[in-house]
């Protein structure tokens, strides 16, 4: 027997496999929500543009109905 077949230290090739395979996941599911949290904050952000555009659309129009009561009859 070798050093190393004797050695409780030193991984067995199942558990070198095992250990790669679970680095691998916990990187992929790293990445994963990192790309997650992105596209939520887009389309958070999205969203609040699109609210505050319809604040100012309904702004405007509140401002026309106030200047043709404004403006009276004749108009």
């Amino acid at each position: 027997m070798t050093v190393l077949a004797t050695n409780p230290l030193v991984p067995t090739t199942g558990e070198a496999v095992l250990s790669v395979i679970g680095l691998a996941y916990m990187v992929f599911m790293l990445v994963f929500l990192v790309f997650l949290v992105n596209v939520l904050l887009t389309w958070h952000r999205k969203n609040k543009l699109r609210i505050i555009e319809l604040e100012f659309e309904e702004r405007a129009i509140d401002n026309r109905k106030a200047a043709r009561r404004m403006a009276g009859p004749e108009a």
